[in-house]
């Protein structure tokens, strides 16, 4: 009879450790580990017929009230009617199109991509999105599934700071807009913007991202001089509203030149570079390191988002004619890069310097034609070369071009890289020595 709760264990175990399949697929990792999500229904909803929803992407935002990812997008040559809101539910593992929104009717621009204008408040669970060159920010209740607008903000017209970096910042109890060398943030409360100063960065194409290990916001990028700065410009805000210049990053950052998320276990940044290199950045001693060189995805195409309460990343990829891919991330402790031998610069030196040359020309190619309103030939281009190493990468080592060509078909498989994640045998002699998983709660549907 003392083995009766060992066997009931092993029915249990498959069916009733996890609520879905992310969260299953995130538990089952182990420290820089990634592993590959089918899901359901993504080439149709990322279609938009000339390109897709996550074209000129950097972030997406999960809401860990109802476990949704939220994006918003277009592709670069669809009209009006091809820009949509998305989520991805991971209690049913679907890509679904919230469509568009009732505010969108006066919207005066025919293009909006994601950049990186997408941040969840988790206290609230809202969606904050800004469209392209727009003075406006736009909520939606993720519970209640209404929408909302922010007052525009003072002095910033119709056609202000292209593309930014939005982010929610916990310790300010406010919205945070980082664009074209201009800092600004939304008091949630008193319910106004303020200017928290000038921030020299590149005109365009900028990021902000949140640590929730130092509590500050990072953000910079950009790939031009334009607005003071460059692509490897850096600079920390804290809760006060202060801001400090870091030291030059040493690749490009910013929208098209690289995807920067927040590691949501250890607020460490990740920075994905084209050729599958995952970089990561400790804000707190201002150094770089290398976590993984044979990451399957590349930048363009790619939005990603800290997945809160699974303790991993999100990385989400698509592009014209593919199904789409999911890639969750497990993140090591940070590492700092060696510095080299005999020398005394580092990653800001002239390697720095060069790569940061190659990436501005990149950012310039593939960005410049979000303000002059052209079709982004040369960002085709250069997407079409990083699926290609990509899918190569994925073939000799990630095994991506398996589980992904059935991402649409509703499999449940993932493609595990790095290292092997524990099989169910490991799950179930952990749960019969008493160590077993726990049960998440379930949320109740909507």
């Amino acid at each position: 009879m003392k083995s009766l709760p060992w066997m009931f264990a092993l029915f249990l175990v498959p069916t009733a450790a996890f609520a879905h399949p992310l969260g299953d697929a995130a538990a089952q990792l182990r420290p820089g580990e990634w592993v590959e999500l089918p899901t359901e229904n993504m080439a149709p909803t990322m279609d938009t017929t000339n390109g897709g929803v996550p074209e000129y992407g950097d972030s997406g935002a999960w809401d860990p009230n109802t476990d949704r990812f939220f994006i918003h997008g277009q592709g670069h040559e669809g009209g009006s009617g091809q820009f949509r809101v998305i989520q991805f539910d991971a209690e049913t593992n679907r890509w679904e199109t919230l469509g568009q929104p009732a505010w969108y009717g006066g919207y005066p621009h025919q293009i909006s991509h994601p950049y990186d204008h997408n941040t969840v408040d988790p206290d609230t669970g809202t969606y904050y999105m800004r469209p392209f060159q727009w003075n406006r920010i736009y909520a939606y209740n993720t519970a209640a599934e209404q929408w909302d607008t922010l007052p525009p903000i003072p002095d910033w017209g119709e056609y202000s700071a292209c593309c930014g970096g939005l982010v929610h910042f916990p310790e300010m109890n406010a919205l945070v807009l980082a664009a074209s060398g201009e800092v600004v943030a939304y008091d949630y409360g008193a319910g106004s913007w303020s200017s928290l100063g000038a921030a020299p960065m590149g005109g365009y194409h900028n990021f902000a991202e949140y640590s929730p290990g130092e509590g500050a916001v990072l953000l910079g990028g950009g790939p031009d001089d334009s607005a003071g700065g460059s692509g490897v410009s850096l600079h920390r805000l804290d809760p006060d509203g202060s801001l400090t210049q870091l030291a030059d990053a040493p690749v490009p950052l910013g929208t098209t030149a690289a995807v920067t998320t927040a590691d949501p276990v250890s607020g460490v940044f990740t920075v994905l570079t084209d050729g599958g290199v995952l970089r990561s950045y400790d804000m707190a001693t201002d150094s770089w390191g290398v976590a993984t060189e044979d990451f399957p995805l590349p930048v363009f195409n790619t939005v990603a988002a800290p997945v809160s309460d699974h303790g991993v990343i999100m990385f989400a990829n698509w592009d014209t004619g593919e199904p789409g891919t999911v890639v969750l991330m497990k993140m090591s402790p940070f590492t700092p890069e060696p510095e080299p031998p005999g020398g005394d610069e580092t990653g800001g030196g002239s390697g720095g310097a060069s790569s940061g040359d190659a990436g501005d020309d990149t950012g310039e190619a593939g960005g410049g034609d979000d303000e002059s309103g052209a079709a982004g030939a040369d960002a085709s281009g250069s997407t079409a070369s990083g699926v290609t190493d990509t899918s190569g990468a994925g073939s000799s080592g990630a095994g991506s071009s398996g589980p992904a060509a059935d991402t649409d078909a509703g499999g449940t498989g993932c493609a595990v890289g790095r290292r092997s994640a524990p099989g169910w045998w490991l799950a179930i002699m952990l749960l019969a020595v008493g160590s077993g998983r726990t049960r998440r709660k379930p949320r109740p549907r909507r």
